[in-house]
């Protein structure tokens, strides 16, 4: 059998997120609750306000929540990769980083 590498990270070590993840989930997590909360009342509101339920809900509902978590998430790691790459922090403002 070949030599498997011991690490999980397919993409290299250059990709690697350093650092905690855990604030960037939880950001995700409260994005997904505003925006999904939404999104769903737009899309079922009328239904759900009736007390209706349809089979379809029930895969509709949780991908209508699932989604802004993914962007979210995604975003943010993708926003930390740059900024680190560039010399900057976490800490680091948009206005520190333009003048």
């Amino acid at each position: 059998m070949a030599d498997v590498p011991a690490t999980n990270d397919l993409a290299g070590d250059h990709h690697r997120l350093e650092g905690p993840i855990r604030p960037l989930v939880l950001r995700a997590i409260k994005v997904a609750l505003v925006v999904g909360t939404c999104l769903t009342m737009i899309n079922q509101g009328n239904l759900l306000l009736c007390g209706i339920v349809e089979h379809d809900m029930y895969w509709k509902v949780p991908l209508t929540f699932c989604v802004p978590f993914c962007v979210s998430l995604y975003s943010s790691i993708a926003s930390t990769a740059r900024s680190r790459r560039s010399g900057g922090g976490l800490e680091q403002s948009s206005s520190e980083r333009l003048g």
